[in-house]
């Protein structure tokens, strides 16, 4: 009777298994088609775009007049030079805050030490991108 119990747990071990790799494959190609679609997007030309469906390879590869143009029309040289800035501003003040509230958390104790801690926490899992339209609204007013 135990051999049908350890059995019966290997099998549910292994269906769960199954269905947790499924899951991520699944939430992979979720994630995964949006980006395929604009890399084969990139390469079409404007015929081939207006008159072909997204995932339909593109006839040449070798078409970078988009990735050109893009560069050009958009002035893409100070966009990243204006994203590397503030990417640096952003690290140095997140590290400086983080690593003197860490000390200060750590070190001394104090009613409300929790809650500073855990709403902490909470910001920092918010994701980038959920703040950027408020980042671009402060750098613009600058």
């Amino acid at each position: 009777m135990r051999t049908e119990t350890l059995a019966a747990q290997k099998t549910r071990h292994l269906i769960v298994n199954i269905l947790k790799y499924a899951l991520l494959i699944f939430a992979s190609f979720i994630a995964l088609v949006p980006l395929v679609s604009c890399v084969i997007t990139a390469f079409k030309t404007s015929e081939e775009y207006a008159n072909t469906n997204v995932m339909v390879l593109p006839e040449s590869w070798l078409n970078f007049d988009n990735f050109i143009g893009a560069w050009k029309q958009a002035n893409m040289g100070s966009a990243f030079l204006n994203s590397f800035i503030i990417l640096v501003c952003v690290l140095v003040g997140s590290v400086m805050i983080s690593a003197m509230l860490a000390y200060v958390l750590n070190r001394f104790q104090f009613r409300g030490n929790s809650l500073i801690r855990t709403l902490f926490t909470i910001a920092t899992l918010i994701p980038g991108i959920a703040s950027q339209v408020t980042v671009y609204q402060i750098m613009d007013s600058l």
